[in-house]
């Protein structure tokens, strides 16, 4: 998911908050039908350091057990 500021605006139109509530539905979600799930912070570069590291908190305490930093 989008995580910069760049992206959140304009690509996917929602606020931190939503973004931090979309990581933990999905990363849920998806550990509900496997073990294994990786979790992307598309732009990571662009993004705030502290709302990047909050990201990855969120999508790990949501049974995330890969946190990518892709460009």
């Amino acid at each position: 998911l989008s995580t910069s500021p760049l992206h959140r605006e304009h690509k996917l139109r929602m606020t931190r908050e939503q973004v931090l509530e979309s990581v933990r539905k999905h990363v849920s979600l998806a550990r509900s039908y496997i073990d294994d799930v990786e979790f992307s912070a598309e732009d990571a570069t662009r993004t705030e350091l502290d709302y990047l590291i909050e990201v990855s908190r969120v999508a790990i305490a949501a049974g995330a057990t890969t946190i990518n930093l892709p460009d």
